[in-house]
């Protein structure tokens, strides 16, 4: 999940999506109350969530997982030492990861506190593929890609 604009942007690997509803359709994404994700998508009013493959999931994790540090770019980082190209999305100004087979980019359609984690609701209004690859999805604490698990190393 990225957010942000020309100036700053942030980035969290995240696992809770989900639809919330089909007409009109929404996603819900759960993201810790700390995240400076979190923050950026409540002053841009949008976000992108950027599907990863099984070639971007440890990049991803690695840079992109736990709590995010200030000062630091994820982005530059992913960049320099993945040379994975970030680019800005085609209808929103959040951050889009050029390897991510599937992106939506979503306007903030509200959000809910709901523990340590706010439930975000986003108004999809681009879902393309973005690259070659399949998108892989945590279900029940397994990494899954098109029905079979994907091991981590």
């Amino acid at each position: 999940m990225t957010a942000g604009g020309e100036f700053e942007r942030a980035g969290v690997a995240t696992s809770w999506i989900t639809l919330v509803s089909r007409r009109p359709p929404y996603i819900g994404v759960a993201i810790h109350r700390d995240e400076r994700t979190l923050e950026l998508i409540l002053k841009y009013r949008e976000f992108a969530v950027n599907l990863v493959s099984r070639e971007l999931l440890e990049t991803a994790l690695s840079l992109f997982r736990g709590k995010e540090h200030m000062g630091i770019d994820k982005f530059s980082l992913a960049r320099e030492l993945y040379k994975i190209k970030v680019k800005r999305g085609k209808r929103v100004y959040s951050p889009v990861l050029e390897e991510a087979p599937v992106v939506y980019e979503c306007l903030l359609a509200g959000y809910h506190m709901i523990g340590d984690h706010y439930l975000v609701i986003g108004e999809p209004i681009s879902v393309y593929r973005n690259h070659n690859g399949s998108p892989v999805v945590l279900v029940n604490g397994r990494i899954m890609s098109l029905g079979m698990e994907i091991p981590l190393a």
